[in-house]
């Protein structure tokens, strides 16, 4: 459980029954999942059983896998997470997983979730909520070394330098002795100004970069970057980066140019670089260098920034883009299709949506249910199976799609390089009523696999996306067209939008589900089982994506019209509504961010005067502190807005007329200045 900022509403539900948690207890698609009581957690280092049961409620057979996922912080599962069933028809089965957690862990309510997977794709999911009593703190970060580990590429892998923390910075004036920067340290020098930090920049395009200035102060010289590797043996090994400068004022000198040089070495540091260029572009310039003749070597790479033949290191802060070492295959990897699909996939997808042609069911799919009428999906996979492949949906006279899907892994690209994940095998196999697709990952911290899944039900299409390890960021890869309409939010439409980015929120992209609809008018609805991060649109890019994380499932509805496309979607939408919802929704809200306890009194009996008791009150700011500051010591209320029993005095107008009402509190923040 991530410590964060989350504000809640407590209702104070007066005279009405409380809810009680029954998530661990699910009955759908004529399967009885249950996940047992977890006992209270004493030592977290230890394996917690959880038992989780199925049952068979219909005439037939069930088959399908259960898994334990999504646990948070470093709760993770012991032995396999994931076990296969067949269950007879009312016939029952238990099934044994085990968890353990290492620090951090907190003394609170975690959740487990269980999944049942039936051979149809239809998906069960309880969770159970178990309590720990013992907290494990964060362990203290690691001393940064004391000499600089050797990183390793891997074979047929790719590092990508500029993530990397194990790295030694050092700077010499011209002509002056070498000083060496601890490991890890990144920062400017107190004395000389050199200057080595990691960021983005865009130069041309946005990148990832290491930003170097050379030492100025009080005289020049050069900054280097140092990184010691082992590299493979027996296949061929490139250096490849961009370098850039900054831009300067109108008020300033401007700069003559970098040198930019790279020096590769076992022990004795070269004299001549095996890379060198001095230039002063302020886009990126690209750069390749072959390293293959140290295969099979442990060498130092530096990265070295110098102001140039004339010494003039006046705006000389530059920019490393994105520095990747890669060998074998990764260097062929291929880098996302085309950006636009080619004819014949266009042609198939069409002939699918106008009955001309029949759904394989692995690549093509019908789609029906739309007002509009019929669709198609198609989805072929590229090199990278799913990750470049197209993803086209038609309707029989139009047709748009996206470039396959994009992946990040704990915050680190998949795809080809620079992504730290490449893509080294593909297979596909059928599935009931769909298609698999599993992706093996490399990367230089280690191995995951990516498995997706394709089913159309009714009007959508089902993309199903797992891996074994986090993922921190799903969604579509640039489409073949920007959008000229975008539906969000509350009922929000935008014509002919510019770029902008919507957070996921009350008061901003707040649903699970978007529209994107093309100049000739066919939409594609977008929607996540999981709550979305935020919504990106960007004509000229053509980004145009609903943003989520973990393991989840996209739909995409195809129709004519947004509107359509929605209504399509409505059969297909899977949440359900809190047990309050009933009891809250369609009521007007009174939301009280100031004032008296008495003056809001004072206000509520009026609005009982004027007959408006189908409503809700919450009062925001009443915290002993004030609102937002010292939690969690929020009580007594705040005196300077009044007494306790004129706080309660609200409740005492709202309680007879049935007005549910509460304070705006905060469960899981604690400041530092709390007492």
């Amino acid at each position: 459980m991530r410590i964060r900022v989350l504000s809640v509403v407590a209702w104070i539900l007066l005279g009405t029954a409380a809810w009680a948690w029954n998530g661990q207890e699910v009955t759908e698609h004529g399967l009885h999942l249950v996940v047992a009581e977890v006992a209270d957690v004493a030592d977290p280092t230890v394996p917690t059983p959880v038992s989780v049961t199925v049952e068979n409620q219909t005439d037939g057979v069930l088959t399908g896998t259960l898994a334990v996922r999504d646990l948070v912080d470093a709760w993770k599962a012991v032995g396999p997470a994931e076990q296969p069933f067949r269950l007879a028809a009312g016939a029952k089965q238990e099934l044994n997983f085990r968890i353990v957690s290492g620090p951090p862990v907190y003394a609170a309510m975690y959740p487990v979730h269980a999944y049942a997977t039936l051979a149809d794709g239809n998906v069960v999911h309880a969770v159970r909520i178990f309590s720990v009593k013992k907290a494990l703190p964060k362990t203290a970060p690691e001393p940064a070394p004391t000499t600089l580990p050797v990183l390793t590429l891997a074979a047929d892998g790719a590092l990508a330098l500029w993530r990397e923390q194990d790295c030694q910075v050092g700077w010499a004036y011209y002509e002056g002795e070498p000083v060496s920067e601890p490991v890890r340290w990144q920062g400017s020098d107190s004395v000389s100004r050199a200057t080595v930090t990691r960021t983005a920049v865009t130069r041309g395009d946005n990148r990832a970069a290491i930003n170097m200035h050379p030492p100025w102060m009080p005289g020049g010289g050069d900054v280097w970057c140092d990184y010691r590797v082992a590299l493979p043996a027996g296949q061929p090994i490139r250096l490849r980066f961009a370098t850039a400068i900054r831009d300067h004022t109108a008020k300033e000198p401007g700069s003559d140019g970098v040198s930019f040089q790279v020096r590769v070495f076992a022990d004795t540091v070269p004299e001549k670089p095996l890379f060198e260029r001095f230039s002063a572009a302020k886009v990126w310039e690209d750069a390749d260098v072959d390293l293959s003749a140290w295969a099979g070597q442990t060498v130092t790479i530096r990265l070295t920034s110098d102001p140039g033949p004339a010494r003039n290191t006046s705006c000389d802060s530059c920019y490393w883009g994105e520095p990747l070492l890669a060998a074998g295959k990764a260097l062929t990897a291929a880098k996302p299709g085309e950006t636009q699909p080619q004819p014949a996939l266009v042609a198939r997808v069409q002939a699918v949506a106008a009955g001309k042609a029949t759904a394989d069911q692995r690549e093509t799919f019908r789609l029906e249910g739309a007002a509009s009428g019929p669709c198609a999906a198609l989805v072929v996979p590229g090199n990278m199976g799913l990750l470049d492949g197209w993803f086209l949906f038609a309707d029989g006279t139009e047709t748009t799609g996206f470039a396959g899907l994009h992946v990040e892994i704990e915050d680190a690209g998949v795809g080809a390089p620079p992504a730290a994940y490449t893509c080294t095998k593909v297979t596909q196999e059928a599935i009931s009523g769909g298609v698999r697709y599993r992706h093996s990952l490399q990367a230089n911290q280690g191995k995951a696999e990516l498995v997706v899944d394709l089913r159309p039900e009714g009007p959508g299409l089902r993309v199903a996306v797992a891996c074994d390890q986090r993922i921190s960021r799903l969604s579509p890869n640039a489409w073949d067209q920007a959008a000229q309409r975008v539906y969000w939010g509350h009922g929000y439409v935008i014509d002919q939008p510019k770029a902008f980015r919507s957070g996921f929120g009350g008061h901003g992209l707040a649903s699970s589900h978007v529209a994107f609809e093309t100049g000739g008018g066919l939409a594609v609805l977008m929607a996540s089982d999981t709550p979305p991060s935020h919504l990106e649109f960007d004509p000229g890019t053509r980004t145009q994506a609903l943003c989520t994380r973990m393991n989840s499932t996209l739909t995409f509805v195809p129709a004519k019209g947004g509107m359509n496309a929605a209504i399509a979607y409505r059969p297909l939408y899977d949440k359900q509504p809190a047990g309050a919802v009933e009891r809250l929704a369609g009521r007007f809200c009174f939301d009280i961010w100031g004032g008296k306890y008495a003056q809001i009194a004072d206000r509520m009996r009026e609005a009982v005067r004027y007959g408006l008791t189908d409503s809700i009150l919450t009062i925001h700011n009443w915290q002993r502190w004030g609102y937002d500051y010292r939690l969690p010591d929020v009580w007594p209320p705040n005196p300077a807005f009044g007494t306790v029993e004129e706080l309660r005095e609200v409740g005492q107008i709202c309680r007879p007329q049935d007005i549910p009402w509460g304070l705006h509190d905060n469960y899981i923040d604690f400041y530092p200045d709390a007492t």
